[in-house]
């Protein structure tokens, strides 16, 4: 696939086009969810969902108090 600039001029990669996987997806995922947990709460696929992580860091961070 051939991308142009402004002027109608071919563009060269010189970079490979980027992967958005970094992780190896889970077989498991159905629709984002990898399950129930043992009380009966949906895991999620952190590979699909991963602004799930993100708060997930952020909350052990609140728990853990302020740096010392």
């Amino acid at each position: 696939m051939s991308r142009y600039d402004r002027t109608g001029e071919p563009i060269e990669d010189d970079d490979p086009a980027p992967t958005t996987a970094t992780q190896a997806h889970d077989p498991t995922c159905r629709g984002g969810w990898l399950g129930e947990d043992d009380d009966g709460r949906l895991v999620p696929c952190l590979t699909c969902r991963p602004w799930i992580a993100e708060r997930r860091q952020h909350l052990a961070r609140l728990l853990a108090g302020p740096n010392r």
